[in-house]
């Protein structure tokens, strides 16, 4: 059997961290070789200082932060490049270094800076070589995938930001539809309103309420919702939840909008969210068009303040929603169903994948989790 035996060292054994050097961007020209600074890369440049591939480390500003050059590079003076002993894989020494927590390492009280000795001083655990270049490859294909996935949602909130716009925006669809103040088609029963000031502690059994944070792309996640004692809840039972109420957040981070599930019928809120009861005709639709750019830029212009901003239910009832031929609403709901779902689907994909590298990064550079011997050998 191989030895396959992890090492106890620093990273002062193995590696050092080298001065940059400077390039204002007034005298760069040319775009064949990347320059890093603190934060990545900040441009390019005819000549490269340093042979690739690469790591940099962020040395004044942004403390600790690690980029990665396939090619040859510039690092300027607010960063550093790693030199690596001969007999370390540079991509699992990358690895590495990002599970050292670099970014705590600010040793300075103004302007943030990384000390190297400080580094230096680091320990971690050293497999085998080979096993060190399986652990890079493994954790290279989740990178890539994340990356993938990461381009996938940015063209889907691409696509469905602009069926938002074609439908909501521009003269011809301003000149064909009625628009109504929302305040106007609410049920007068169930008024809009804002909810539980102070939810209290977790109550074992209690009632769920949804707060800001458990609003996301369009919907609401049922997991680790607070419970609030059934006193609390009778107090404000005027905003109780239904399925099929549209959720607006008005305070603190504005604009968030989700439709209320039938798992959380009984359900309540707290104050920084407003609660809109609608026509079953109208929920679906008013919930797309309060997400669309021309709703969110009146919801934008109407929120005030400083330390915590928000927008009054005066200002959210004025919100203008159009309103189409049954036909065409119908249309409009179903593509922006369609292209939501999309969405949704692939951001669960890209976090589920970001989890994934986290956990598996972990795993496998501490020794926990090791891979299997036929494998790296």
């Amino acid at each position: 059997m191989s030895d396959r035996k992890w090492r106890a060292l620093t990273l002062g054994d193995v590696a050092t961290l080298e001065y940059g050097a400077a390039l204002p961007a007034t005298i760069r020209f040319g775009d064949e070789f990347p320059v890093f600074g603190s934060n990545g890369e900040v441009g390019r440049h005819s000549a490269a200082l340093i042979k690739g591939p690469g790591i940099i480390v962020g040395r004044k500003g942004t403390v600790g932060a690690l980029a990665w050059s396939r090619h040859d590079f510039w690092p300027i003076d607010t960063a550093y490049y790693v030199k690596v002993a001969r007999n370390f894989d540079l991509r699992w020494f990358y690895w590495a270094l990002s599970q050292l927590g670099l970014r705590r390492l600010d040793s300075s009280t103004g302007v943030p800076g990384l000390n190297r000795n400080d580094v230096y001083r680091l320990a971690f655990k050293v497999p085998p070589i080979i096993e060190q270049r399986q652990i890079a490859a493994i954790l290279d294909v989740l990178e890539e995938q994340i990356a993938s996935s990461s381009l996938v949602v940015q063209k889907l909130q691409d696509l469905h930001k602009g069926l938002l716009m074609s439908f909501f925006e521009g003269d011809s669809v301003r000149n064909s539809c009625r628009w109504i103040p929302l305040g106007d088609l609410v049920d007068r029963n169930r008024p809009i309103v804002y909810g539980i000031l102070m939810p209290g502690e977790h109550f074992p059994n209690g009632v769920p309420v949804v707060k800001v944070k458990d609003m996301k792309t369009g919907s609401i996640s049922p997991d680790g919702l607070l419970l609030t004692s059934p006193s609390i809840d009778r107090e404000y039972r005027r905003s109780r939840l239904q399925a099929g109420d549209v959720l607006l957040s008005i305070r603190g981070t504005v604009g968030r909008v989700c439709i209320v599930g039938p798992q959380l019928n009984g359900a309540n809120i707290t104050q920084d969210t407003a609660r809109i009861s609608l026509p079953n005709s109208l929920q679906r639709f008013a919930a797309h068009y309060l997400t669309s750019p021309d709703a969110q830029r009146f919801i934008d212009s109407e929120t005030v303040g400083l330390a915590v901003r928000g927008i009054n239910l005066r200002d959210v009832r004025r919100i203008q929603i159009p309103i189409l031929p049954k036909g065409q609403a119908e249309m409009v709901v179903d593509a922006l169903d369609a292209s939501r779902f999309a969405l949704n689907c692939e951001e669960a994909r890209l976090s589920k994948l970001t989890q994934l590298m986290e956990s598996l990064a972990r795993d496998l550079l501490s020794g926990r989790v090791r891979v299997p011997e036929q494998a790296a050998s």
